[in-house]
């Protein structure tokens, strides 16, 4: 109820506020008779109601202060970032504010009551009851990192198998003044968890990553002179942090002169200047052992002044040897490139040239196009502005490169004539591409064959002449046998007829004779005449052999039906004749040819074949006349050097040679040999004897 009105008196203030600033502890003064006047009693009655007014008046005041402070607290203890909660001895839930229920996933009503363990997996809820009653046994904060299960009913089970709704939380707790309970702070750090997790990852993969590379970390302070290493530095320098303590002076000493004097000068352009530096060393590792590094650094600036200076130190000994043996390869690249005499080029995807060796140089220099073949000119452009005689065989050279560029060809070899006004001259191109991985690269080669072709030349034109000379000796010598056999026929026949006849007259006139005489002369008339006959068969026989007439008479079909039948009458072999029925006009060289491999082939059938059949025949295309003789005997073995260089068979090869033609021999599947002549109807000119 309000305090009652009564009037003011300016002057019962003033008394009552200066008897509370005296205090409400000191003594009144000693009474007087006349404060035993009522009315002083009455002022003391109204400077007391005055007094107590104003105490009520403070008293407000002070309630007002506290309950905004009451809300205050109110406010920050029910926003706070992190959960605060009440727990009972036995860990029940009494009071809790928003983050709390947040952290706990569920109402701020609901909650109230329920026992904090049962937000704890199983697996730790051993260590926090542990912890709650660690915490109500001292005086002191406890702390406990540990797992909530958020949105756990009373009574739920905790997933084992899942982290939906896990959280990892900080956790503090003090018990309070009276006992009972325990005020209790969580704080979620699941994401900071996470962040350090992934930066111990971080940390690892970068330690990996840097041991593979090869790459150390170093950090210097210019104005302490402090050094730091990473662990792979250490593994660089061959030491230890245990073993080693780096420093400038001892990190320097272990460069060798003349690197040190350049690392010296570029910490000192660090310190003064802020510059920065990359440089190719040589150093000594703590064990000895001499190696390569490459070193940068980077200066941090700090009120206006260097500060730090932070770099990275690898480790190149590989690739400075991988270099080395890099350039020897190319410098043995490059001599064996200018120890070959034929003129190289390399060209790039573009046809560019990138490389040549001292032959192509010199070729060019000898013929004025130095300036258009060298380094750096684009030799498909050169090949397709080719003009002259030589245009030609440049367009042809331009596009097999490009067909080994863009169609995955991988060699092209030509031979073509490449003749100045002052001397003949050949030359070979081969074309090749670099194979694996990497860039492209077309290899071309131009090689004076000169000597080598004027020898073929020389060599075709011995061969053409030999030839044309075993033609002249085969005609002379056909020529000859026919002359030899038209003399023994005609002359030795004649002459052998006409003794025949006189013998035959003496056999007559014997009759004359007287008997005794005449028996005995008679049988020697009919012995004589019997040796005559003899004789004459052989001279038919030679003279045959020499030149079958029936070639000349009725023709080629008719001497082969002949010679096999001959063949027949005098081995056991079966002889067959198959094609032709009827004789066709045929040269007669070609005719003399065809019946003399013919008579070689056969021979070869009775002499080597061991075969009981044997089967010619003969056909023609139009173009060509092709005899084809087979038998079933045993074959040969052609891969002997003997077999295929034996004087009948290459007899037989030269006869088809000089009409033209050709021979082959080649065992039959089913057992036996066929020998095949593909001989032209008309023969072609000799050959010329260049190309």
């Amino acid at each position: 109820m309000p305090p009652p009105d009564y009037p003011p008196d300016p002057n019962l203030r003033r008394s009552a506020e200066e008897r509370l600033r005296r205090g409400k502890d000191a003594a009144p003064p000693p009474p007087h008779a006349e404060e035993q006047d009522p009315k002083r009693l009455m002022h003391e009655l109204q400077v007391h109601q005055v007094e107590l007014q104003q105490q009520y008046e403070d008293l407000c005041e002070t309630r007002d202060r506290m309950e905004t402070a009451l809300n205050r607290y109110t406010e920050l203890y029910d926003f706070a970032p992190m959960g605060h909660f009440t727990l009972s001895v036995n860990g029940t839930i009494s009071d809790l504010n928003l983050a709390g229920a947040e952290l706990l996933g569920s109402a701020r009503a609901r909650l109230a009551g329920q026992r904090f363990q049962q937000f704890i997996p199983d697996d730790q809820r051993e260590d926090f009851l542990k912890f709650l009653t660690n915490t109500f046994a001292g005086t002191e904060k406890q702390r406990l990192t540990a797992t909530l299960w958020s949105g756990a009913e009373s009574g739920a089970v905790y997933p084992r198998d899942t982290t939906r709704g896990v959280k990892r939380v900080q956790i503090e707790a003090i018990p309070s003044a009276e006992g009972s309970s325990c005020r209790v702070s969580a704080i979620d750090i699941t994401d900071k968890e996470q962040a350090e997790a992934t930066l111990r990852m971080n940390a690892k993969l970068l330690e990996a990553a840097a041991a593979i590379a090869k790459v150390g970390g170093w950090e210097l302070d210019l104005v302490t002179g402090e050094l730091f290493w990473t662990p792979e530095t250490y593994h660089i320098h061959e030491t230890s942090p245990e073993a080693f303590h780096p420093s400038v002076e001892s990190g320097l000493a272990r460069y060798l002169p003349d690197s040190r004097r350049l690392l010296e000068s570029a910490l000192e352009a660090a310190r003064t200047h802020g510059e920065g530096y990359d440089l190719e060393l040589e150093m000594f590792t703590n064990q000895g052992r001499p190696i390569h590094v490459r070193t940068k650094g980077r200066v941090t600036w700090v009120i206006g002044r260097p500060a730090k200076l932070t770099g990275a130190i690898q480790d190149i000994t590989e690739a400075k040897l991988a270099e080395e043996r890099l350039r020897h390869s190319e410098e043995l690249a490059r001599a064996t490139l200018n120890a070959l005499t034929a003129n190289i080029c390399v060209l790039d995807e573009q046809g560019v040239i990138i490389a040549v060796n001292d032959a192509w140089i010199q070729f060019g220099a000898e013929n004025g196009s130095q300036s258009g073949t060298g380094i750096g000119t684009n030799y498909l452009t050169v090949c397709d502005q080719g003009a002259g005689q030589h245009a030609e065989m440049a367009h042809d050279v331009g596009a097999a490169i490009r067909a080994v560029l863009q169609h995955g060809e991988q060699t092209y070899y030509a031979e073509y004539p490449c003749h100045s006004p002052d001397e003949r001259r050949w030359f070979a191109l081969n074309i090749s591409r670099t194979q694996g991985p990497g860039p492209k690269r077309v290899v071309v080669a131009h090689e004076n064959i000169t000597s080598r072709k004027e020898a073929v030349l020389a060599l075709e034109k011995s061969r053409q002449e030999f030839r044309e000379l075993v033609g002249r000796v085969q005609q002379a010598r056909e020529e000859e046998s026919s002359r030899i056999a038209r003399e023994v026929h005609d002359e030795l026949g004649q002459q052998l007829t006409g003794l025949k006849m006189d013998l035959r007259l003496m056999e007559r006139g014997l009759e004359r004779m007287p008997e005794k005489e005449m028996e005995s002369t008679r049988e020697r008339v009919v012995a004589m005449n019997g040796l005559v006959d003899e004789i004459v068969k052989t001279v038919q026989g030679i003279a045959a052999g020499l030149r079958p007439p029936l070639l000349d008479q009725i023709g080629l079909v008719a001497a082969l039906r002949r010679e096999l039948n001959l063949l027949q009458s005098r081995s056991a072999l079966s002889c067959e004749y198959r094609g032709l029925a009827e004789e066709i006009p045929l040269s007669r060289d070609l005719t003399t040819a065809c019946f003399r491999i013919a008579q070689e082939a056969l021979t070869n059938v009775v002499r080597h074949a061991e075969a009981s059949e044997v089967v010619l025949e003969l056909s023609t295309d139009g173009a060509n006349l092709k005899m084809e003789i087979q038998d079933n005997g045993s074959g040969h073995d052609w891969s002997q050097p003997s077999n295929r260089q034996a004087l009948g068979i290459l007899g037989m090869k030269e006869r088809a040679n000089l009409e033209g033609g050709e021979v082959t021999l080649e065992n039959r599947p089913e057992g036996g040999t066929v020998v095949r002549a593909v001989l032209p109807l008309v023969k072609p000119p000799a050959a010329t004897s260049e190309t």
